[in-house]
């Protein structure tokens, strides 16, 4: 490798490596599925709240209808 000087400088030529990593090449699905990862997770909890939500509502209809018929 020749080097050139310069005062205060080298300037080399570096060869570019052409291997690809995984992540440059599919770095972008990555992100994707990361989204759609957090999305679902939430999409998850909230429905489960809403069910949980919808039984202790028809619960608590239920015992005010137990309580009138008594």
């Amino acid at each position: 490798m020749k080097r050139t000087g310069m005062s205060g400088w080298f300037i080399d030529k570096i060869p570019i490596d052409k291997r690809i990593a995984f992540f440059s090449r599919y770095g972008e699905w990555l992100d994707f599925l990361c989204e759609f990862s957090v999305f679902f997770v939430i999409i998850i909890l909230l429905t489960g709240k809403y069910i949980r939500f919808k039984k202790d509502k028809e619960l608590i209809g239920a015992t005010k209808n137990d309580k009138k018929t008594r």
